[in-house]
């Protein structure tokens, strides 16, 4: 095997900077300029999700927006370690970044949330998601989705964009394995080495489950009116994609002795500082971004809206509603479910059990019609080929419109909504 170029992390400690103007180092002023951007950064994302926090009136969106927003904290606090202790960054740099899986897989919740807002109770068996297909817009009729649209669609995106969780979690734990057994060599693009091999499945992962995103945001873009969903994403993106950028450049460019280590200029100094300074300052414009992407006023307006109605339907609580320490329960059971990762896991998991279905014929995960109607998910059937529409049956309780009301849309957008009670009633036209 090839000898790594650059041995780390002896490279971090056997340099020594020389003094620059100033009588410090160039290492010094780096962090001072890093934490000028960070402090402010930190606080305006932490102020916008406590904001989120105390107004928690539609948890199933917010405490996906709390995760994305913790997104530059973890950013700069990683950052701020690795600047103040080179040889910590090829630990902490690794698991900085695996965070963009837990915001990217946050960022498609939340836009599933949009479209379904019931999608974080029923996930497991995605009859309410369905639902998502045929929503009602302004003017009070059904605009059809399009045949790909079905479950086997909706699984299939799910699938590319959960893959990113585990596949970035064992790169991380691979990453600090390889390091510890020399095989890594991070200034290296060798295939003799682990890092060019684990970079490229990294980011191979990370291109899928954007495109994913983007591909369910297309055709669901009417469900997303009022809220900046690609603001929302545009956020997340320059801080992935810049930080997994810039970085790699830099390292290639050391690779290839574009860039020159001098005596004030050390490795430490130009593979670590000036991309963690970087990260600082686009954290702090995406910070600001995020006012404008994840704005709490239509929280604020709905929180006030339940407080009065429950002021009205007991008087006796309408002083307890005001106090001001009122919101602290609120604010408490909105960390708890934004730190406490379950519902993450359990779609993960989820999704991954996708995986087998989307190589059946039908999606229909291998079980029979008669079997997926009875589960209430009823897979797209060979009847389209000579039916090309269904009737859509209102539901008699009227939650999806007038009683006795019928659509008519084409059979591969609606074929699969069936089952729960409260969900459309579809009807062959054979």
């Amino acid at each position: 095997m090839a000898e790594c170029p650059v041995p780390l992390p002896q490279a971090y400690a056997e340099t020594k900077a020389e003094l620059v103007s100033g009588g410090h180092t160039v290492e010094f002023y780096g962090t001072i300029v890093t934490g000028a951007f960070t402090l402010p950064a930190t606080i305006l994302s932490l102020g916008l999700a406590f904001t989120h926090m105390a107004y928690y009136s539609k948890p199933n969106e917010q405490k996906h927006i709390i995760r994305i927003l913790f997104m530059v904290p973890v950013y700069t606090l990683f950052s701020s370690i690795c600047t103040l202790s080179y040889p910590s960054s090829l630990y902490a740099g690794p698991l900085q970044e695996s965070y963009e899986a837990i915001a990217l897989a946050s960022v498609f919740n939340l836009y599933c949330n949009y479209v379904e807002p019931s999608f974080d109770a029923q996930f497991g068996s995605l009859n309410g998601s369905c639902r998502a297909v045929l929503r009602q817009d302004k003017s009070g009729e059904f605009y059809p989705g399009q045949s790909q649209k079905s479950l086997r669609w909706f699984k299939t995106i799910t699938f590319l964009v959960y893959q990113y969780v585990p596949i970035k979690i064992l790169t991380t734990v691979l990453i600090w394995i390889t390091q510890a057994a020399g095989v890594y060599c991070e200034d290296s693009m060798d295939a003799g080495f682990a890092h060019v091999w684990l970079l490229v499945i990294a980011d191979l992962s990370l291109v899928v489950c954007v495109l994913a995103i983007l591909r369910f945001y297309k055709p669901l873009k009417p469900s997303f009116v009022g809220h900046k969903a690609m603001l929302q994403l545009l956020c997340i993106k320059i801080l992935v994609i810049l930080d997994t950028l810039q970085a790699e450049v830099i390292k290639i460019l050391l690779a290839k002795q574009a860039i020159k280590i001098t005596p004030t200029w050390t490795y430490g100094d130009i593979s670590v500082m000036i991309p963690a300074l970087l990260v600082a300052v686009e954290s702090f414009i995406v910070a600001i971004m995020f006012f404008f992407a994840f704005s709490p006023k239509e929280y604020h307006s709905a929180s006030k809206y339940q407080h009065h109605e429950a002021a009205i339907s007991d008087p006796h609580t309408s002083s307890r509603i005001k106090a001001p320490n009122s919101r602290l329960p609120l604010f408490l059971k909105a960390l708890f479910e934004a730190v406490f990762m379950w519902d993450l896991l359990i779609n993960t998991a989820q999704a991954l059990r996708f995986l087998p279905s989307l190589f059946r014929k039908g999606g229909g995960a291998g079980q029979s019609r008669a079997e997926q109607d009875r589960r209430g998910i009823m897979a797209p059937s060979n009847k389209s080929s000579r039916s090309d529409f269904v009737k859509v049956h209102s539901d008699p309780s009227g939650d999806v419109g007038p009683p006795g009301t019928e659509y008519s849309v084409p059979y591969g957008a609606a074929s699969f909504v069936r089952g729960q009670e409260g969900d459309l009633r579809l009807e062959d036209l054979a």
